[in-house]
């Protein structure tokens, strides 16, 4: 269950780095003669970093010193008066994320707008009643965290900062839900401590109430565990630049497959490990994968894949997988190497299903099949989704872009984009949103539009240009699920 916590903290963690990062020191003001202050900075910095480098990466960011104390937390110094910009940057930040938020907000929405304290650890979210619901307490977790951090650079450690965080009715002041900093570090551990369902059915109704349905969230992000998880035997990815990868199994993770990965960086350079393709059975799927490994350290990691995506293509059996793995630098971004594509069979190879047949053909030339596949619609992400069935026999690299989505004649916001490699298979998402319906008065379908071409990924060269395709909504109706 560490991985939904990681999913969580990731985010959040992230922009409170990028609103500190590289602003501990100004220019003409010097350290020496100004009074000094400690923040304690958390473990989860500097996971996987000896105490020297530690060091060293703080001294480079500006911090006066840098202590490694015994409970994995840094202790570093720097100036009042640069903890003073510091927060004041910082509260910049919170009041944009806010702005955009209020810029940004629908109607149809209960969201109405927030108001804080002047030390940021209180929070009211406005919100209309009769449109809240449950799931509207997802808004205390950013509110909470953001409120946390501005704490941790006024010198607070962060285990014992505090921000609490109301939902509250526009109209009569009632408070709907209240949570704060701390209730959600209690339910990040209730994740991580969760080994069945129902525990982590009780972790979330402890957020969301009574009420909620471990089940119904299941429905709403479409990812049911799959019945079966074949085995691999170890297969070595990539071999290269003093980089070893290797995929080692496969299991059966909360939100999909995932293929495991072991990756060793024998180099002397810190790099990042990639991939531009994640295939199975032939198929291309969406799966993010990017690892940082220092150098000389070793990790294990995990290429995930939605079994609703597999249930897209009509491949439900696992039976082969391929991948082509590749490595660049961590600190200019440069790529160091690609792998070619590594394909490998499972144990449930012999069940590989075939494929779909009935497809409606769209466009046919210069060795790219495409064809409609099924229009289906995302609960999570509020969206429709005109699913693509591209072959790609040019005997390139393909790259595929989808650009001037239309419905009804009206210009929707939104782009597809796939890489697939020669003799491979993809489904191909054109995703119309349910704001875009919304702004232009549309409730039927009678026609989507977009351009389709493709260009050589190595070379970037024009390979084709299928010109506007038409879908219409009669073809979409005839092919819902």
């Amino acid at each position: 269950m560490k991985k939904i916590t990681a999913l969580f903290l990731a985010l959040l963690f992230v922009f409170a780095l990028t609103a500190c990062g590289d602003k501990t020191k100004t220019d003409g003001e010097a350290f020496d003669g100004n009074e000094t202050v400690e923040l304690v900075m958390p473990e989860m910095f500097f996971t996987g970093e000896s105490e020297e480098e530690i060091i060293a990466a703080a001294k480079e960011e500006g911090f006066r010193t840098a202590t490694v104390n015994e409970d994995g937390t840094v202790t570093v110094t720097i100036t009042k008066a640069e903890q003073q910009k510091l927060i004041k940057e910082y509260e910049a930040e919170i009041e944009n994320t806010i702005a955009e938020m209020d810029k940004e907000k629908d109607e149809s929405q209960a969201y109405i707008g927030v108001e804080h304290n002047k030390d940021y650890s209180q929070f009211d979210v406005k919100v209309d009643k009769d449109k809240y619901t449950e799931e509207d307490n997802f808004f205390t977790l950013e509110f909470a965290f953001l409120g946390a951090w501005r704490q941790l650079l006024a010198g607070t450690r962060l285990d014992k900062a505090d921000t609490v965080v109301n939902i509250v009715d526009e109209a009569s002041g009632e408070v709907l839900y209240t949570d704060s900093y701390k209730q959600w570090m209690d339910l990040f551990s209730a994740f991580d401590d969760a080994s069945t369902d129902e525990e982590l059915g009780e972790a979330f109704g402890d957020l969301l109430g009574d009420d909620f349905d471990l089940g119904e969230w299941e429905s709403i992000i479409d990812e049911e565990p799959a019945a079966e998880v074949p085995e691999i035997e170890e297969q070595v990815l990539l071999d290269s630049d003093g980089v070893l990868i290797k995929a080692t199994g496969i299991e059966n993770g909360y939100f999909g497959i995932e293929l495991k990965v072991y990756i060793e960086n024998n180099s002397d350079k810190d790099v990042n490990v990639s991939s531009d393709a994640f295939l199975v059975n032939d198929y291309v799927f969406d799966s993010w994968f990017s690892e940082e490994v220092p150098a000389g350290k070793k990790c294990n990691s995990e290429i995930a894949i939605s079994n609703s995506e597999l249930k897209a293509a009509g491949q439900e059996v696992i039976g082969k997988i391929g991948i082509i793995p590749y490595l660049y630098d961590d600190e200019n971004y440069e790529r160091i190497c690609t792998g070619e594509l590594v394909e490998f069979e499972t144990s449930d190879y012999a069940k590989m299903a075939g494929d779909v047949a009935g497809r409606k053909e769209l466009y046919s030339g210069d060795g790219v099949y495409i064809a409609l596949s099924g229009y289906s619609h995302d609960e999570m992400w509020g969206s429709d989704n005109v699913e693509l069935y591209m072959e790609n026999n040019t005997g390139r690299l393909l790259s595929v872009d989808i650009d001037d989505i239309a419905v009804n004649g009206f210009m929707f916001s939104g782009w597809g984009y796939k890489t697939i490699p020669d003799g491979k298979k993809a489904i191909v998402n054109v995703s119309l949103s349910e704001s875009d319906f919304e702004t232009n008065g549309i409730d039927e379908v009678e026609e989507v539009d977009f351009n389709i071409s493709g260009t050589d990924s190595d070379t970037w060269d024009d390979v084709f240009d299928a010109g506007r395709i038409a879908v219409t909504g009669a073809d979409l109706e005839a092919c819902s699920r």
